[in-house]
């Protein structure tokens, strides 16, 4: 892929550049890989001053709010603490270009098309009262050409020294920003946003000193490097974004009190008011500033580190490299990890970057440069300090994210047109690394009924296998413990996502760490982890479903998913039965003591699809099946909550009898009284699951 990132560079580089020959990239073994150049300090030179202009406003906030979806009522919200915050005759203009919905949030008129308001003062945090500009019907947010409408209305009307945009919607990272579902679910793709914004200011002869983005997962460096062009500084959130967005009201506040302050001291306060809003409220929340004068600086180093990653890629380092990346903080359901933290992972493997020492010199750089780029970072504690202001397109090669990794490296669908993957080698190292993903294993790979006898685990160790389940089926993991304390897990091989565990206080609970479930074939992560010096005993073995017989009692016990109330007894342990049922009416039941214990029931058929259930939160589970023909069906007990033991038991099902006259049957009381006692009685008897 031809890459055109030399037309980028300020005239000092280039000359410096120039006398690099790109063979020195030429990769033999660990000590021909020539260290990157030294790279001259990058300083962004002001323009010189032209003489003061007059200017009405200080600031011009530009806010393109897309409600025409479930954020109707956080648009409406939203509008309203800038009326609250706006103060009359200042040198802030406020205009908000809103779409709403239809069938979200009733108020105001309850009015569904897009409208141009110019914000003015309003105590009332209900109602909007600014001054309407110009109501457009229905447009599309998800099109380049509304943007511009918002940006070409500002810049011919408005005379101000600095202008703020603000996008606010749902956003998706790299995928796009602002959906808006009047308009077929359309959304602005990266490139759309790009061309509305650079059409509008070229064609007025300006640029943008602050742009934000109050939408999901938007500080992505593939989405800064957009606006470089474009905008000073970008405000954007590595994580989610809760529904209420920003805190309009106090960032309004804080520019009216100071309208001159420039734009890394506004980029600063919509991170401080952020973090003011949130820190105590929740956790998943973040929110940095970016430098946009350094970005171009930082592609160029980030170019070099992607050429250099594949190089040792290429000298058989996949291991070192997954290792660093699975170590890596993630965002965005496993889609995107945080920059800096995938550097500091591959700078913490010292044995790989004794190695090659040109790595270690490029991931330095990169390393040091985040310093210049991100120049406000909150990041809630519960991130200990991993989310470090922007994060960069890696997903785990799972087959969710295949067809969005095809089309990042292939620069198709929504990726088609985004700069960073023509001027930057990212995608050329990724779609290396994923064709290497799978080709070596960086834990001890453990096999079906494969014994594990004597092992010895610390305090605070973690210990990891792979294991490759060959078909789907019943896999049941087993620790048995000699002496300590141990915890078993089960993680997702790609995402290392929890997805089974047995947690028993040893030797309290027992002294046997067991998962059973029925899982697809394919590979998974085994995690041992000791709370103290102990040793074990562990296999993994394929189980059938006990055969079960009409009218026999059988009997099981267990932990479950959520324990007892003081957290013993932890562990997702299912049991599974098989029954043939000729022609007929069958009742399937559980029985169990409800005050120490919750199980549920599942009919299955014999592919483990689910054909009827039973969770309720009394000492008896029933499922009542029609069979018209002789069939097979597997029945799974689901351990809840609790500890204890059930019995399970399948009969031919007879009807109750008619009730005397005058007598509601069972089933009908209970609905019966329902009616009668009202809503507060249906969240009672429906079991609580969080």
């Amino acid at each position: 892929m031809s890459k055109k990132f030399l037309a980028m560079f300020s005239v000092s580089f280039l000359v410096a550049l120039l006398t690099i020959s790109w063979s020195s990239f030429s990769f033999t073994g660990n000590s021909s890989l020539t260290p990157s150049p030294v790279l001259p300090s990058f300083q962004t030179q002001p323009s010189p001053a032209d003489g003061p202009l007059a200017f009405d406003y200080d600031w011009l906030v530009l806010n393109y709010i897309d409600g025409d979806n479930n954020l109707e009522a956080e648009a409406i919200g939203d509008m309203n603490e800038l009326e609250v915050a706006k103060v009359s005759s200042s040198r802030v203009m406020i205009l908000a270009l809103v779409d709403r919905a239809s069938g979200y949030d009733d108020t105001n008129g309850d009015w569904t098309g897009t409208r141009l308001y110019e914000i003015t003062h309003d105590s009332d945090a209900d109602i909007i009262a600014s001054t309407l500009l110009v109501d457009y019907g229905e447009l599309n947010m998800g099109q380049a050409s509304t943007l511009e409408l918002l940006l070409n209305y500002g810049f011919a009307n408005y005379s101000a020294e600095k202008i703020w945009l603000n996008l606010w919607d749902h956003g998706g990272g790299i995928d796009g920003i602002c959906w808006d579902d009047e308009s077929g679910n359309d959304y602005l793709s990266i490139n759309e946003m790009q061309s509305a914004i650079a059409t509008s200011t070229t064609t007025y002869g300006r640029t943008l000193d602050l742009i934000s983005h109050d939408a999901c997962f938007m500080n992505m460096i593939e989405v800064a490097y957009e606006l470089r062009d474009y905008a000073d500084f970008f405000v954007a959130s590595e994580d989610s974004i809760p529904g209420m967005g920003y805190n309009y009201t106090a960032i309004i506040d804080d520019l009216e009190a100071d309208t001159t302050m420039n734009a890394e001291t506004l980029a600063g306060v919509l991170v401080d008011t952020y973090e003011d809003m949130y820190d105590s409220i929740t956790t998943d929340v973040t929110l940095s500033a970016l430098n946009l004068s350094y970005i171009v600086d930082f592609a160029v180093l980030t170019d070099y580190l992607a050429h250099n990653l594949t190089a040792v890629l290429n000298d058989g380092q996949i291991s070192a490299v997954k290792t660093a990346f699975l170590d890596s903080y993630d965002f965005y359901d496993n889609y995107i990890v945080d920059y800096k933290d995938f550097v500091d992972q591959l700078l913490a493997n010292t044995t790989l970057m004794s190695s090659y020492p040109a790595l270690q010199a490029i991931a330095t750089s990169v390393q040091s440069a985040f310093s210049n780029l991100v120049v406000a970072n909150y990041q809630h504690s519960s991130y200990s300090g991993k989310a470090q202001g922007v994060t960069i397109f890696m997903p785990v090669p799972s087959s969710t994210y295949q067809s969005y990794i095809d089309n990042y490296v292939g620069h198709l669908d929504r990726f088609a047109g985004i700069d960073w993957l023509s001027n930057v080698y990212w995608d050329e190292f990724l779609d290396l690394f994923y064709s290497l993903y799978d080709t070596t294993s960086i834990y001890p790979v453990i096999s079906l009924d494969e014994l594990l006898t004597s092992q010895s685990i610390n305090y605070d160790e973690s210990q990891f296998f792979e294991f490759n389940a060959p078909e789907d089926a019943i896999y049941l993991f087993s620790l048995s413990i000699l002496d300590g304390d141990i915890d078993l897990y089960l993680r997702d091989y790609y995402s290392n996502d929890i997805i089974a565990y047995s947690q028993f206080y040893n030797p309290d609970d027992g002294s046997t760490e067991k998962i059973q479930h029925y899982f697809k074939g394919g590979k998974y992560l085994i995690e041992i982890y000791g709370f103290e010096l102990s040793h074990y005993n562990f296999i993994i073995t394929q189980e059938e479903p006990t055969i079960l017989q009409l009218n026999s009692l059988v009997s099981g016990s267990s932990g479950s998913q959520e324990g007892t109330d003081s957290n013993h007894y932890m562990q997702i342990f299912n049991h599974f039965y098989q029954i043939t049922l000729l022609e007929g009416d069958y009742q399937i039941t559980i029985t169990y003591d409800s005050d120490v214990v919750d199980f549920d029931l599942f009919l299955l058929s014999t592919n483990f699809v689910e054909l009827n259930k039973s969770a309720s939160i009394y000492d008896k589970d029933e499922i009542v099946v029609n069979v018209n023909s002789e069939t097979t069906y597997i029945i799974a007990v689901y351990s809840y909550s609790g500890h204890g033991s059930f019995n399970l038991i399948v009969t031919v099902y007879t009807p109750p009898s008619p009730s005397p006259s005058g007598f509601i049957p069972g089933f009908t009381a209970a609905i019966a009284l329902v009616a009668l006692l009202g809503l507060n009685t249906i969240v009672f008897l429906r079991k609580k699951r969080s």
